[in-house]
């Protein structure tokens, strides 16, 4: 197995190592505080119905295991592990996950749209204090965001759109095999 790391700050004069292995692996993308079944956390990314057209948005899902849940992190960071920056690459469509119409907007809805290498493509992952990952918009600098008023734990349906990072639980995500 060959092993890239990049790096996230966890403290201002530190850095701990985020693992991802080869560009071909596929990760789930798990909102870290939604409700446990049978002791596992249950809501992921989702590309709505599985749909492979252009546009079709994302919302949180149960885990069911299909292909519209899992997610290439394709290194878009110049292939430079410091810089941390990736396309999130639906693994049915091999589309990116995108910032609807370039939008810099709190709401602008996470969309797969084919990949076209600009900014509203690329993200990168912060540590929060909660030790879980912020997803953040290279483009607009703004969160991946499971829409919740509250702030507090999203429900299933959920639209992801964008949003300052304020922190919320429908901020928080877990990448994981």
């Amino acid at each position: 197995m060959h092993w890239e790391a990049t790096w996230d700050r966890v403290h201002p004069d530190g850095y701990v190592p985020f693992p991802f292995t080869d560009a071909s692996h596929e990760y789930k993308i798990r909102s870290s505080y939604t409700a446990k079944r049978e002791g596992k956390q249950v809501l992921y990314v989702d590309v709505w119905e599985g749909s492979t057209r252009d546009g079709t948005g994302t919302v949180i899902w149960d885990y069911w295991g299909g292909a519209n849940q899992r997610f290439v992190f394709r290194r878009a960071g110049n292939g430079l592990a410091y810089q941390n920056v990736f396309e999130i690459v639906a693994a049915h469509s091999d589309k990116c996950l995108d910032v609807d119409g370039w939008r810099k907007d709190n709401g602008a809805r996470i969309i797969q749209w084919p990949c076209h290498g600009g900014a509203n493509q690329k993200w990168y992952l912060e540590r929060r204090s909660d030790n879980r990952w912020q997803i953040r918009s290279l483009h607009s600098d703004k969160c991946l965001d499971a829409h919740q008023p509250s702030l507090g734990v999203p429900e299933r349906g959920t639209y992801v759109q964008q949003w300052d990072c304020v922190g919320g639980k429908n901020q928080a995500w877990s990448v994981v095999n």
